[in-house]
């Protein structure tokens, strides 16, 4: 932590750059602005890392993607510029969750600097 959190307290509330599903993923990557799209692939992919070859959106999602559920779309995922970049913990100081159409991280509890 870059200062002092208290339990409860929002360290991040993002938007995704772009949420899709298995079948809609190219179509919706295609229709990124030309800004949006280096940002998501700016993300890792380590499959093509590994490999040495191009990143491909489905990389992206599948490194990065969690899931965004709609009414429309239940098993929709989404790729978060900031969000994506949270390091996994086994001993959690935060909590993340999908709430009104964007991805939130809480503090579980305090956090010393």
């Amino acid at each position: 932590a870059t200062r002092d959190l208290k339990r409860g307290e929002v360290i991040l509330h993002e938007p995704p750059l772009v949420t899709a599903t298995m079948a809609t993923l190219e179509q919706r990557v295609a229709a990124l602005d030309e800004k949006t799209r280096k940002r998501l692939f700016s993300l890792c992919d380590w499959r093509a890392e590994r490999a040495k070859t191009q990143k491909t959106a489905l990389g992206v999602f599948q490194a990065n993607g969690y899931p965004c559920p709609t009414a429309r779309e239940p098993d929709a995922a989404g790729v978060f510029l900031k969000f994506s970049r949270f390091n996994h913990s086994c001993k959690p100081n935060a909590h993340h969750a999908w709430r009104k159409g964007e991805r939130w991280i809480f503090a579980t509890h305090d956090v010393k600097e």
